[in-house]
This record gives structure tokens, C-alpha cells and sequence, in this order.
């Protein structure tokens, strides 16, 4: 418990899942007898465990369900916003009601992310509602919980960068732009941005 005083820089639920590790590598170790086997207070170590990292149980559930919480709120309007765009044809309609560069690649290009930018969004909402609605016991911050925390941060990640080219695309078509490294430069910038927005928000909730 020494170590970790004052050194909260990863988040205490993962200080819980280091703390919960080192539990286990040491009653691996141990021989089933001594597992079982009461101190002078009358606790097993497990009990003993338990009854030394409450407070850590408490923080680390409070952060986790903040992190979900302001984590899905982001998701959900990622995910309003591209399924919004996908009905907000980049370029406008033919006569017909076909969007006029459907046989353009960066219209196919367009498509693709915004596809992959509700999928992802969506699928992180998920992951965070599945946190929300979790027991908190101190047994799911061995694995369940943070596994889910990390696949919700990545799925987040994955459509906010699909967000940033799917606006890129939607810019090199409304500008009619024919020469490719033009475009190329434009996703290539927005590529950056969508990078370093992503690790400032990933720092942030860390």
C-alpha cells in the first residue's frame, strides 16, 4: 500500500488491478493450508485484503464510473453527429436524388468512415453502459472492468479519428479538389489532429 502513496497518475482502478495481481501471484504461491489460514485477528488473507483496500474499492469505483460516464456522453455525440452526416449527402443530389459524386473514390472514401465512426462510436457506448451497469465487486477490477474500459477507450479513439477523416473527405469534396496530393495533404493534417486530439483526451481522463 506504501508504494502507491501519492502515486495515482494511472488511475486508482488500475492501482486496484496491480494490488489484486500481486494477490494472486502470492497466494499461487502459497500451499492451500496456508491460503485458509487465520491471523490473530481471526481473517483469512482474503478477508484481510478486503478490509485493507476498502477505500481503494470505493475510489476506484467512483473514478471508473466517472471515466464511463464522461466517456459514453463523448461517444454518444460522436455517434449523433456521423449518423447525422450520413444522411447529409457531401456535394448535394442529382435530379434523380443520387448524390453526385456517388462514383467519386473520395465520396467511397466518405462513406467508409462514417460507417466505421458509428460502428465504433456506437460499439464504445456499449462498452461504458456495460461498465455502468456492473456489480463493482473487487473481483471484476482484476480483468472484467478495465478490459472493458480499455475496448471502450480504443473504440471511442477509433471513431473519432474515422470522424476527423470522414470531414476531411466530406472538405475535398465540397472544394471539388482533382489534384490528389492536395488531398492527400488534407487527410494527412487531419490524420495529425485527430491524433493528437485523441491522446489529449486519453491523458485527460487518465
Amino acid at each position: 500500500m506504501a508504494f502507491y502513496t501519492g502515486n495515482h497518475e494511472a488511475g486508482i482502478a488500475y492501482q486496484l488491478q496491480e494490488e489484486l495481481r500481486w494477490y494472486q501471484r502470492v497466494e499461487n504461491m502459497l500451499p492451500r493450508n496456508l491460503v485458509i489460514h487465520r491471523n490473530d485477528d481471526n481473517l483469512t488473507a482474503q478477508e484481510l485484503f478486503l478490509k485493507e483496500h476498502e477505500s481503494m474499492l470505493i475510489e476506484a469505483r467512483n473514478w471508473i464510473k466517472d471515466t464511463a460516464q464522461s466517456c459514453s456522453t463523448v461517444a454518444v455525440l460522436v455517434a449523433a453527429v456521423v449518423y447525422a452526416a450520413a444522411y447529409s449527402t457531401p456535394g448535394g443530389t442529382d435530379d434523380r436524388g443520387l448524390p453526385k459524386f456517388l462514383g467519386s473514390s473520395n465520396f467511397l472514401f466518405f462513406t467508409l468512415t462514417d460507417v466505421v465512426a458509428l460502428g465504433s462510436s456506437l460499439a464504445s457506448v456499449v462498452m461504458f453502459l456495460s461498465i455502468l451497469t456492473s456489480s463493482f465487486q473487487i473481483k471484476d477490477f482484476y480483468k472484467s472492468l478495465l478490459r472493458k474500459l480499455s475496448l471502450g477507450f480504443a473504440f471511442l479513439s477509433l471513431s473519432l479519428i474515422s470522424t476527423m477523416l470522414a470531414f476531411s473527405a466530406t472538405v475535398v469534396i465540397t472544394m471539388k479538389l482533382e489534384k490528389t496530393n492536395w488531398a492527400l495533404i488534407l487527410i494527412y493534417c487531419c490524420c495529425v489532429v485527430s491524433y493528437c486530439g485523441v491522446y489529449i483526451i486519453w491523458k485527460a481522463l487518465l
